[in-house]
């Protein structure tokens, strides 16, 4: 099955006219490294060790060094104190939590308006380079991590900080020297009726940036229910006065 999503997502990228590129920022399998706030002893999850590790540090007697230091105030509201244990100490159990608020989160406050869009040759606006960073096969969070984190939606990335703000979590691929002449469009959703989606072309017309999209209904059930998953660089300086996005959407079917 994957193969021939894969094959969907190619041909439909060639008939838009995209150009293909190998993801400068990806490894073999096309997942980016990150360290994920509240992993404080760096063991790839966030646990009871941690808790008692984030105690210590606050008592005076810890052990956090490098970049989960800059991430010991949990819940970002500017202050390290025993709030942050209480936090983390809610989203290990898997309950409702506060991770690093960012009040600086205006590109999520981008209008989106959506569209069914017919490919007869009808497109709008200039079509502009993107590569794809990141695909549903390959994501870099678990459905329960990211309806644990709220973490839906669309979001127009523009700096490291809008980045750790949405992912909970910290990439050296993704730092400010990226983010001087990058952006990334990141689309996270866990929906159940179609089984996978991507995006053929994105295009600018004024201040929109027009993005062609596509769904595909398998009618097959794969559990993980996650389709939106998908993370694509732009050129920061083709997107900095963006103040809509528009989606042109090709319903398919398998």
């Amino acid at each position: 099955m994957k193969k021939s999503k894969i094959l969907v997502s190619t041909a439909l990228a060639l008939c838009m006219g995209a150009t293909a590129v190998t993801p400068a920022f990806a490894a073999e399998n096309q997942k980016f490294t990150y360290t994920k706030i509240g992993d404080y002893n760096a063991d790839g999850v966030a646990s009871v060790s941690d808790i008692t590790a984030l105690q210590l540090q606050l008592g005076g007697n810890g052990t956090i060094s490098g970049t989960a230091l800059e991430h010991i105030d949990f819940d970002g509201d500017g202050a390290f104190n025993v709030n942050d244990i209480t936090e983390l100490q809610k989203m290990v159990a898997g309950t409702e939590y506060t991770c690093y608020q960012k009040t600086d989160s205006s590109y999520k406050n981008i209008p989106m308006r959506y569209y069914v869009y017919d490919y007869n040759g009808n497109s709008k606006g200039d079509i502009i380079e993107y590569e794809t960073i990141d695909t549903p096969e390959n994501y870099i969070m678990t459905v329960d991590e990211m309806r644990r984190n709220s973490v839906k939606g669309i979001s127009l990335i523009t700096s490291k900080e809008q980045f750790v703000d949405l992912f909970k979590a910290e990439s050296p691929e993704f730092d400010d020297e990226f983010f001087k002449d990058n952006a990334l469009f990141v689309m996270l959703t866990a929906r159940d009726w179609y089984d996978y989606t991507g995006i053929n072309a994105f295009a600018l017309d004024g201040n929109k940036l027009i993005v062609y999209d596509y769904e595909v209904e398998t009618f097959m059930e794969y559990g993980e229910k996650c389709c939106r998953n998908n993370i694509y660089r732009l050129n920061k300086a083709d997107i900095e006065n963006i103040t809509e996005i528009n989606f042109y959407t090709e319903y398919l079917a398998q």
